[in-house]
């Protein structure tokens, strides 16, 4: 199993997307963190970069829209990088 770690980025932009309830925020991220601790894999790849960036569609019960988390990970770590509304094209 990998530790998860949130980067600055990531942080904002959560908090900016889920507003001000940290506790909220914390228990919508948590079921994508348990999955990507397990299986980091489970995403699709968006980049060949070193390291390749994944991506991840999640829904918050209370929102419409899907939520994308952009990734990377390692043997030991995922690194959660961003976290953006889905595009129409990406619903």
């Amino acid at each position: 199993m990998r530790d998860v770690v949130k980067t600055h980025r990531f942080e904002v932009e959560l908090r900016d997307l889920l507003g001000t309830d940290a506790r909220g925020a914390d228990e919508f991220i948590e079921a994508t963190e348990w999955a990507l601790a397990r299986k980091a894999d489970i995403g699709s790849l968006t980049t060949t970069d070193d390291p390749p960036v994944y991506f991840l569609p999640v829904v918050e019960v209370d929102r419409i829209s899907r939520l994308i988390v952009y990734y990377t990970f390692d043997a030991n770590r995922v690194y959660l990088l961003s976290i953006l509304v889905a595009t129409e094209s990406e619903n």
